[in-house]
């Protein structure tokens, strides 16, 4: 995501200025499966407009996706993603069925709380637009 793509990004999210917000690095999967079938294997902070650099990962990256994560404390958890850069592999998959699924407990701390956000097993909707695809984790 560029930084034009950001910008764009958090004109078209309404209501969320509220929120702490970031731009951070999904890769979907089971953390305990190595990155493998549903929920979220990780979530990292992006700290330059570079989001395609060569920093090793044990994920693959076949699966990275690129989000906009905002946090309202007490409240949820969201993960903003701009539709048309998710491959239509890894959006059949997990997206498709307008349900996502979280297999296994993920905790994140990324720089958007104070403490360890963490999400956990269940089924989750998605919202879905034209140009964005959301998921919000209530806490």
């Amino acid at each position: 995501m560029t930084s034009t793509q950001a910008k764009a990004l958090l004109t078209k999210r309404k209501g969320i200025a509220s929120t702490n917000q970031a731009f951070v690095e999904v890769i979907l999967g089971r953390p305990s499966a190595k990155c493998k079938h549903l929920g979220i294997c990780k979530i990292e902070s992006i700290y330059s407009n570079d989001t395609h650099h060569n920093e090793p990962t044990s994920c693959p990256s076949s699966k990275k996706l690129f989000a906009l994560a905002c946090y309202k404390e007490s409240d949820y958890f969201e993960l903003v993603f701009e539709r048309k850069s998710i491959p239509d592999t890894i959006f059949k998959y997990h997206f498709q069925s307008g349900i996502f699924k979280v297999e296994e407990t993920y905790c994140t701390n990324i720089d958007i709380s104070n403490s360890p956000i963490m999400i956990s097993t269940g089924e989750y909707n998605i919202n879905l637009s034209d140009t964005l695809l959301s998921i919000r984790f209530q806490l």
